[in-house]
């Protein structure tokens, strides 16, 4: 949100403060920034340590008031800042065998894929994706449709309302990855979830990848039967 605030509306922003980075953060910056243009390389500060915050300090003042920056980088607010933790890699707790129920659907180039659910509230679910190149994810939800028409997904895509259905999953790009991705989801609405995979950016090649959701009995257990099955008569290629 912020990045696309910044290219459409530079004037909204007066600065845009990173702190604590890293050598190699710095050196993609210093990479990146001929394609960019003067008033936004301009508002961008990427800090290192605390002298690094000291020495920019008088040009952070024109831009950030002392009195809302806190006093370990150098300002008035009493604000206590959490010591960092390491980040904890989740682990894919399902095994191999489940692995082996990922089912392989391929994308024409520039068009969609459709699966739909009916799921109860409150399920948990556990989503699992291997793909090697971008695709689009959304999720549509309505209480009584269980049919979807392309021209419906075209008008959400264009951020125009549609009766029925709306958006439980914002529409979002994911690039291409070399492993497995896989997060939880608890279902917010008894209904139907319409689950949709774009390839719509491609004029030639298609899109493949590996997807299955799995159903949780709590927060560490599957249920025997895992893998969830779309409606038949739904699962379609528009």
């Amino acid at each position: 949100m912020w990045g696309t605030l910044v290219e459409q509306y530079p004037s909204f922003l007066s600065a845009i403060v990173c702190f604590n980075c890293t050598p190699a953060m710095r050196t993609l910056w210093n990479a990146c920034t001929p394609f960019l243009g003067d008033e936004y390389r301009q508002k961008v500060y990427l800090l290192g340590q605390e002298n690094d915050w000291r020495e920019k300090l008088p040009l952070l003042e024109l831009s950030i008031p002392l009195e809302a920056f806190p006093k370990d980088y150098g300002g008035e607010r009493e604000f206590k800042i959490r010591e960092p933790k390491p980040y904890q890699t989740p682990i894919l707790e399902l095994s191999p065998k489940d692995l082996l129920e990922l089912e392989e659907l391929k994308i024409p180039a520039g068009e969609f894929l459709l699966k739909t659910y009916f799921l109860e509230k409150c399920e948990r679910l556990h989503f699992v994706l291997s793909h090697e190149r971008e695709l689009t994810i959304n999720i549509l939800y309505s209480e009584k449709r269980k049919t979807i028409r392309r021209e419906q997904i075209t008008k959400l895509f264009k951020l125009e309302d549609v009766d029925d259905l709306c958006e439980v999953y914002a529409g979002c790009e994911r690039p291409g990855l070399p492993g497995i991705d896989f997060w939880n989801w608890i279902v917010p609405k008894t209904g139907f979830f319409h689950l949709i995979f774009g390839n719509e950016k491609a004029w030639i090649l298609p899109v493949t990848l590996k997807f299955q959701i799995f159903r949780k009995q709590d927060e560490k257990r599957y249920q025997q039967t895992n893998s969830l099955q779309p409606i038949p008569e739904e699962f379609k290629c528009l």
